[in-house]
């Protein structure tokens, strides 16, 4: 599958998801939702720290035919609150990588990355990437305000709540129309208005790359964004009813655990994500993508369970010594590779 196409349609998939993630509340309770839900909001801000650990397995189906394609597993320890720093040890199991588990370390700190696949470990210079990650994540929480009525309806709206043990329990609600979903979501949060920001924030991480965004590359990035936010991406997403469910500490306030079971119509999501063809070469590229979209397996199957502890805590990220003495790619090597 080209690889340029498949980044479309995962941004695609990642859109879709985000956007039911909008109707997950952060909590609430019987007696009153709203004081609850800007409660828990609120705590939320703070949780830019902390622990997760779980899995994740995605599974292929083709006329009727299930093949496990991997499974990664492992723990995350992320620390934002200054100089972003984060650590990653699991193992990644894929037919594609052989019969055995392959373990996988990786560590972000002090503006250096350092991964370690089959012993051997890569580092590289990512100033640039955390100064862009740094920026964006401190406007996002500056730009932090209480739900409004318009978003605390949309959670009531389609999310199932119950209440067990010390926990409040959240999930996706069956059946949901995409097209209502999609209009309540835009009354809640303003789609032309995100798609203008992320469109911004593209240009301004070219700019600091040292590329210049044409014209034409601004109305293509355009019409993709167009394309994710729309009720047909959004109806792809909620086609298999996908399980979401999230678990919250009735005395914290801070989220616990979430688990997902989601089953994407990928050959369609594929095809549907195309854009209207005008010149030869957009003809040919649209043709290699039609290619690539009846080669794709008709489902893929993403199932995670993530558990999470210590949130808003301090973390101390330990890098080991011989991930500090590889040899370092470079900031360019390491832009050049994100980019292929």
């Amino acid at each position: 599958m080209c690889m340029k196409k498949t980044m479309k349609w995962i941004s695609s998939v990642l859109v879709a998801f985000m956007l039911v993630l909008s109707v997950l509340p952060t909590a609430q309770a019987a007696a009153n939702v709203q004081d609850v839900i800007k409660k828990i909001s609120q705590a939320n801000q703070n949780a830019d720290s902390g622990l997760f650990k779980g899995n994740i397995t995605i599974t292929s189906e083709d006329k009727g035919n299930k093949e496990e394609i991997g499974t990664v597993d492992g723990e995350f320890q992320f620390d934002l609150k200054a100089a972003p720093m984060l650590a990653l040890k699991g193992n990644l199991a894929s037919q594609m990588a052989g019969s055995k588990p392959i373990a996988l370390e990786a560590y972000i700190k002090d503006n250096k990355a350092a991964f370690k696949m089959n012993d051997q470990w890569q580092q590289a210079d990512v100033t640039q990437y955390v100064n862009d990650f740094k920026k964006q994540y401190d406007e996002a929480k500056a730009q932090y305000k209480e739900p409004t009525k318009e978003q605390l309806a949309l959670q009531e709206k389609y999310m199932d709540f119950k209440e067990e043990g010390n926990e409040y329990i959240f999930t996706l609600k069956k059946d949901i129309k995409a097209e209502e979903l999609y209009a309540d979501l835009d009354k809640a949060y303003d789609f032309e208005a995100m798609k203008t920001k992320s469109l911004e924030q593209a240009k301004e991480q070219a700019k600091t790359q040292g590329q210049e965004m044409t014209p034409e590359m601004e109305a293509e990035m355009k019409k993709a964004f167009d394309k994710m936010y729309s009720p047909e991406t959004l109806a792809l997403f909620l086609k298999n009813n996908p399980v979401i469910e999230t678990h919250y500490d009735k005395k914290t306030n801070q989220l616990t655990k979430m688990v997902a079971d989601i089953t994407l119509p990928l050959k369609e999501m594929i095809a549907a994500g195309q854009p209207e063809t005008t010149t030869a070469a957009e003809s040919d590229a649209s043709g290699a993508s039609l290619n690539a979209a009846n080669d794709a397996p008709e489902k893929l199957n993403i199932k995670l369970d993530f558990t999470f502890s210590g949130l808003g805590e301090a973390q101390d990220v330990q890098v080991p010594e011989e991930a500090q003495k590889a040899p370092e790619a470079g900031a360019e090597s390491s832009s050049e590779a994100s980019s292929n």
